[in-house]
């Protein structure tokens, strides 16, 4: 019994020990403040994960597959794609500001009025355009 169970620690140290993880740091590529929240895509794209409030990210290194790339993206930011040959352990992303604007938004409070035939007479329906009932 007490083989067993120190094979089973054993093993399990080794187990730990060959796990790697990469830590990686995303930032502004002006004055190097941290990117908060910023999205990262990995594992062809099926699997995000998020960078902590430091800008600080965490992937398991037998996670990705050797032909893959990261994607990471912030908003306000060009995105960045890193391929996980050249990616490395405790590294800096700096991102590129790319500023963006939204085109004009139009709000109006208009009901839509459609006309309709019914047994020769001319009438008009008023039609309810929203979310509905």
């Amino acid at each position: 019994m007490k083989k067993t169970f120190s094979f089973i620690l054993i093993c399990a140290a080794f187990q730990l020990a060959n796990a790697q993880n990469i830590t990686g740091r995303i930032a502004d590529s002006i004055n190097g403040r941290p990117l908060s929240y910023a999205i990262i895509l990995y594992n062809f794209q099926k699997n995000i994960t998020y960078s902590d409030e430091s800008g600080f990210f965490y992937l398991e290194k037998d996670s990705l597959p050797r032909n893959d790339s990261i994607l990471i993206q912030f908003l306000g930011y060009r995105n960045l794609i890193i391929s996980v040959k050249d990616l490395k352990d405790n590294a800096v992303f700096k991102m590129i500001e790319e500023p963006s604007s939204l085109g004009p938004v139009v709000v109006s409070n208009c009901t839509k009025i459609k006309e309709y035939r019914i047994n020769r007479r001319v009438g008009r329906i008023k039609q309810f355009i929203g979310p509905g009932p």
